[in-house]
């Protein structure tokens, strides 16, 4: 039997700090997201595939942007934010710690632990 919302409330004390990461498809730099890919992926014909993606999409900055929407995205997101998830985890040590494509949520039972972070992450 699980424990009613009340119970776990009770149980549960502590801070979330959530944050946006401000125009965050609007300003994915193309050139660091290719040499990103090209650190795992050695076919020519797919980075080029990328390249054919990401400049189809108009944007007021050359070389910045991705389409929102395109299935791509989301794991041209993913890879381009990992290096904030391995930030996070193994140089902050945060154990609670959840991102879902630009958003992402921080999990501690101290305040001032929380505002550090987020001194750090900025």
């Amino acid at each position: 039997m699980g424990v009613t919302l009340r119970e776990f409330r009770s149980k549960c004390i502590g801070y979330a700090f959530k944050a946006d990461i401000r125009h965050y498809f609007d300003t994915v730099d193309h050139e660091i997201l290719l040499e990103i890919l090209k650190e795992k992926i050695k076919d020519p014909d797919a980075i080029w595939l990328v390249k054919l993606i990401l400049s189809n999409h108009k944007t007021e900055i050359k070389g910045k942007g991705m389409p929102l929407g395109n299935l791509t995205s989301q794991f041209f997101a993913n890879v381009y934010l990992d290096k904030l998830d391995q930030y996070i985890k193994h140089e902050l040590k945060i154990k609670y710690y959840i991102r879902y494509v630009d958003d992402f949520v921080i999990f501690h039972k101290d305040k001032a632990i929380i505002e550090a972070w987020k001194k750090q992450i900025g």
